[in-house]
């Protein structure tokens, strides 16, 4: 029996660490949750960035085709305002990228001229609306995005894109109108992938939301018709000295619900991605593991607490680690199968996967094309425009010719301004379409640089198809690669921007077979 005399001093030390060690342990769960919780929220605001970017980025390509749209539309009406009704029908562009299209134009004194829906039979008065008033007196010839608007003609809610119609001397001649229904944007946006209760809208410079969805719709049209009556303030992406992405809190008073996202302001339209996630939601998960947290402490508390509390840092410890190997994981295999700068398959990755292409058409005999194209006088524009705007250049080649190639397609940079495209299943003559439309679609239309310069770019491609007839001997990716690189040098030393076809080995003839002389 221990003397009481030691008896009191055991129990107070006892005592003052079990008061320790359930400071220790309680003090490590409340700072736990915290950290737990300041990580969630950071882990929501980076995929709301993500989000709206990645958004962002699909829309400005959408709304550029607009813009291109109204432009060849507005050419094509100054050019014979007789006959723009049978252009337009005669030119399904419109239909194909943007099926809910309709196309207007407004003459000079604000009046209804023209309307694919139906035909003009009576004067329609469109002098008050905002695009009209705006092309009217702005001295800038800039795309233009309405509010939601309900059509004159159509009686349905749309986006109206426009465009002011002038002639070679400056006159102004009324404006093109591209409504394209508001269905299209809430669809698009629909397509994001949020959170439960987040939300994704496009909001215009001036405050006004042009199409927003949250996550637990399921109308096509389910936004509250307050949210289209007034605008939004106060907000830092409306404030063009602001960075053109960032954080956003949304006010509670808004949808009653309190958000935090982020939005991305377009670079070259008016309008701004938002992508906001509930707070709720995001506090819940933490909320979630409160009680275990909670249940823990008490668990632990007493003589297991030391020793449980090092086998939860170790647990801790497995999973970051193994969440950081995963991730490294990841990040090697997209290094070593991706050029960094492009995003495209890597010099590597392509010929790996071109010789296995190239071995299954030979096997079945099915056709197969393989292209070498290079941009032509790429060291001038490095030269002039630097390492940035070359990059930048690079980039914007690999955006056109992936938007002409099939998903089964393969485009690969081999280093520097050179890139391979393999198109399996593709005859020679379908193929040699499909690059010109390529060649075309890069010189088109100049590239934007970064710094708001623009540069015209060209390239040159040679093309070899792979023979498999009977009758040829069989090729390898080498040997094919050389002759569709020989063309690709032909290209450039006929004048450039051009594809050249490489002829091709001629069949295989097999020698007589002489006599044996010894019988």
């Amino acid at each position: 029996m221990v003397p009481r005399s030691r008896l009191y001093p055991l129990i107070v030390l006892h005592g003052a660490a079990c008061l320790i060690l359930l400071a220790v342990v309680w003090g490590a769960i409340l700072a736990g949750l915290y950290i737990h919780r300041a990580y969630h929220l950071r882990t929501s605001q980076a995929l709301a960035v993500t989000l709206a970017d990645a958004t962002a980025q699909h829309m400005t390509a959408a709304l550029t085709d607009i813009d291109k749209t109204s432009q060849a539309l507005r050419r094509a009406y100054l050019r014979d305002p007789a006959n723009f009704d049978r252009f337009l029908r005669d030119t399904d562009a419109p239909q194909v990228i943007f099926p809910t299209f309709q196309v207007s134009v407004i003459n000079a004194a604000g009046f209804l001229a023209y309307s694919s829906g139906q035909p003009v039979t009576a004067p329609v008065d469109l002098r008050d609306r905002l695009h009209y008033r705006y092309h009217l007196t702005s001295a800038t010839d800039d795309l233009y995005v309405s509010r939601v608007v309900i059509g004159r003609v159509s009686n349905t809610q749309s986006l109206q894109f426009t465009r002011k119609i002038i002639d070679d001397a400056g006159t102004f001649k009324g404006v093109i109108v591209l409504s394209v229904a508001h269905d299209y944007f809430v669809q698009f946006l629909r397509s994001v992938a949020i959170p439960p209760d987040g939300l994704v809208a496009l909001i215009g410079s001036d405050g006004w939301l042009r199409a927003r969805v949250n996550s637990l719709d399921t109308g096509v049209n389910s936004v509250p018709p307050s949210l289209f009556e007034t605008p939004l303030q106060d907000a830092p992406f409306l404030d063009a000295k602001r960075p053109s992405a960032g954080l956003y809190d949304m006010p509670a008073s808004l949808e009653g619900v309190q958000r935090i996202g982020a939005y991305q302001r377009l670079a070259v339209y008016p309008l701004t991605v938002l992508v906001m996630l509930s707070r709720e939601e995001v506090n819940a998960v933490s909320r979630d593991i409160l009680g275990p947290f909670l249940g823990g402490g008490l668990l632990l508390s007493g003589i297991l607490i030391l020793g449980t509390l090092l086998g939860l840092r170790l647990i801790l410890k497995r999973e970051a680690a193994i969440t950081a190997m995963a991730q490294r994981e990841a990040q090697l295999r997209d290094l070593a199968n991706n050029d960094v700068l492009t995003g495209i398959a890597n010099r590597r990755y392509f010929i790996d996967r071109a010789s296995v292409e190239i071995a299954r058409s030979l096997r079945h005999r099915r056709p197969l094309a393989l292209a070498m194209l290079d941009l032509d006088h790429f060291k001038r524009i490095n030269d002039h425009y630097g390492h940035a705007g070359g990059d930048a250049v690079l980039q914007e080649v690999v955006r056109r010719i992936r938007a002409r190639l099939r998903r089964e397609d393969l485009i690969g940079r081999l280093g520097g301004e050179e890139f391979a495209i393999l198109l399996p299943e593709t005859e020679i003559e379908g193929a040699l379409t499909a690059l010109d439309l390529i060649r075309l679609l890069i010189a088109e239309s100049p590239f934007l640089l970064p710094d708001g310069q623009q540069v015209q770019v060209t390239v040159s491609i040679g093309v070899a198809d792979l023979k498999t007839e009977a009758g040829y001997a069989p090729e390898d990716l080498d040997q094919l690669m050389k002759r569709a690189d020989e063309a690709l040098y032909a290209a450039k030393r006929g004048g450039r921007n051009r594809v050249i076809l490489d002829v091709g080995p001629s069949p295989f003839t097999p020698h007589p077979t002489k006599p044996n002389p010894l019988g």
